[in-house]
């Protein structure tokens, strides 16, 4: 239609394209795409070759050509092999078209079809491959963002090991200059403390002696007799009293050796560390179960074979030893209410959260409980507990109060061994609060520090990853695949592994979360596959990970993780 709206408006008038003289145009040949009038239009139909041509008039060429699509022209293929011949059929055992010549020299056996029947098939096989080009660019795609993924992952996981192999290289630094400095305050003190101790005594005596030598003198040149004998007398006694320091070289001892140690590569490695290649393969089978009085266990914390247990609605606190047989031995309980959360120190010392300004401590040889010197007053410390391997205690802290809605600052303190708040995490880079609600804490062997916090009264969670310059360095909000708005990630509690592995104990939801150091999920386990529905409190010992579930107790073996 455009085509003939175009010859009616146009100036330049389009003649016949077969007579070039008429130019009253009204036909077009779809095949040899030929505009032509109404006599060479006749003349057209009589060519031998034109049975298979569409001739239509341009008044409905839009609407033809949306129909037929486009036309092929099967009669006038020239055959390749054979000069002036035409292709006539189609050999479906070679998939090529062929002439007469073709046929009786070596396509005589072979089964033919008509050549448009061999298009259909040809054309059918090209939009295939099409289809599975645009497929194979789709996965391309995917595989392209998947991988800039896993390399700004890989970069972020570089910059981390990076950086505490150089943190590791200045501990060591720090560690030798110190013991330097020591050995050095140990050499200066035997060189110097001797001999300046001593020669003070010699300049005391000489003045002295100095003295007591010119009075004697003054008496001897007094001439008189009385006091020589007076004199003489006392002043023997007094030369008894005096005691002169023996100043040869054997008196003083030695100065010290110095022996070095024996270093080496191998000495160096083992303290240093290592790269160790971590091959992801996580298996979980349950070992044993054991059964508890408590209704619900809130924390557990294990250690050489005994388990201490807690819930916040409880009285007491339980303590009891863990049998091969899935037995228990029950020990003294501690009667003690609103303990939050329980963790013991690298020095054996049990450490409890009661929701006060101080941590308290249970000295298992008295059996007291008492305040530490670790304290956050005036705000409160939550269930938010931990102790690193490096002996940093740190908390989770809160105004005092409801948990909901904040009414005050929700932060996280690092503390050290004497108590010294060593770091706070309150604010982000936009000054912006970084925590609803800490609600557990836990570290890797980097001593990167990851907290769940909690948004609000359904404990929906999120999982933070903090940085050592007290800001944060990932979030985690939960698997696609698991958490949405009606199954939102609920942290009951979370643990880190040997391999810097953090496993997240999503309690609605009965799932764990294996995340890695970028705090990226890396793989997810049901643990309802294993018997367990809603795992509320977990704890990990080695290759084994025990699993708080109502009233009882799971011991979950587990590799490659």
């Amino acid at each position: 239609m455009a085509l003939l709206k175009s010859l009616q408006k146009g100036q330049t008038v389009l003649a016949c394209q077969m007579c070039e003289e008429e130019s009253k145009i009204k036909w077009k040949c779809l095949l040899c795409n030929f505009l032509m009038c109404d006599k060479c239009r006749k003349i057209h139909e009589k060519f031998k070759s034109s049975e298979d041509h569409k001739i239509v008039d341009l008044k409905n060429i839009a609407s033809e050509q949306k129909q037929l699509g486009h036309i092929y022209d099967f009669n006038n293929i020239k055959c390749d092999k054979h000069a002036g011949k035409i292709c006539c059929l189609y050999c479906t055992e070679c998939e090529e078209v062929v002439c007469p010549l073709c046929i009786s020299n070596a396509h005589n056996t072979h089964n033919m079809t008509e050549i448009s029947e061999g298009f259909k098939v040809a054309m059918e096989v090209l939009r295939d491959l099409q289809a599975s080009s645009d497929q194979d660019l789709t996965t391309l795609r995917t595989n392209m963002e998947t991988l800039q993924k896993i390399k700004t992952e890989r970069l972020s996981s570089y910059s981390e090991k990076k950086e505490a192999i150089l943190q590791q290289e200045k501990v060591f630094k720090d560690i030798i200059h110190e013991q330097s400095e020591n050995l050095l305050s140990q050499l200066d003190d035997n060189m110097i403390e001797p001999l300046q101790a001593d020669g003070n005594k010699i300049k005391e005596d000489f003045k002295t002696i100095e003295l007591w030598r010119k009075f004697l003198k003054d008496v001897i040149d007094s001439n008189d007799v009385l006091k020589v004998f007076k004199t003489a007398g006392k002043e023997r006694t007094e030369k008894e009293k005096i005691t002169l320091i023996d100043t040869t070289e054997s008196w003083y001892k030695s100065l010290p050796n110095f022996v070095p140690g024996c270093i080496t590569q191998q000495t160096i490695a083992s303290m240093y560390g290592r790269l160790v290649e971590i091959h992801f393969n996580p298996k979980f089978n349950v070992s044993r179960k054991f059964k508890t009085t408590f209704s619900s266990i809130q924390c557990m914390v294990y250690t050489n074979g005994s388990m201490w247990i807690s819930n916040y609605t409880t009285k007491k606190i339980k303590h009891f030893s863990l049998l091969q047989n899935g037995s228990i031995i029950k020990k003294d309980p501690v009667y003690l209410s609103d303990v939050a959360r329980m963790q013991l120190s690298n020095s054996g010392d049990l450490f409890l959260s009661l929701r006060r300004s101080t941590l308290y401590m249970f000295q298992h040889e008295t059996g007291k409980i008492v305040p530490s010197k670790y304290t956050v007053a005036p705000l409160i410390i939550n269930s938010a507990l931990h102790i690193s391997k490096n002996n940093k205690i740190i908390v989770g802290v809160q105004e005092k109060g409801p948990a909901f809605p904040p009414n005050g600052p929700r932060k996280v303190i690092v503390m050290n061994t004497e108590g010294k708040h060593e770091m706070t995490y309150h604010l982000d880079s936009e000054s912006k609060p970084i925590f609803t609600l800490p609600l557990r804490i836990t570290t890797d062997n980097n001593s990167d520090i990851y907290v769940a916090d909690a948004f609000n009264f359904t404990f929906k969670s999120r999982v933070i990853k903090l940085n050592q310059r007290g800001g944060v360095s990932n979030v985690y909000m939960g698997h696609p695949k698991i958490n949405d708005s009606n199954h939102p990630l609920i942290v009951a509690d979370l643990k880190s592994t040997s391999s810097c592995r953090v496993i997240v104990a999503d309690d609605k939801n009965s799932i764990l979360h294996i995340l890695n150091n970028n705090v990226h999920c890396i793989h997810f386990v049901k643990t309802t596959e294993f018997g367990i529905v809603h795992p509320f409190s977990i704890e990990i010992n080695n290759e084994s990970i025990f699993i708080g579930c109502g009233s009882e107790i799971y011991e979950v073996n587990f590799s490659g993780v």
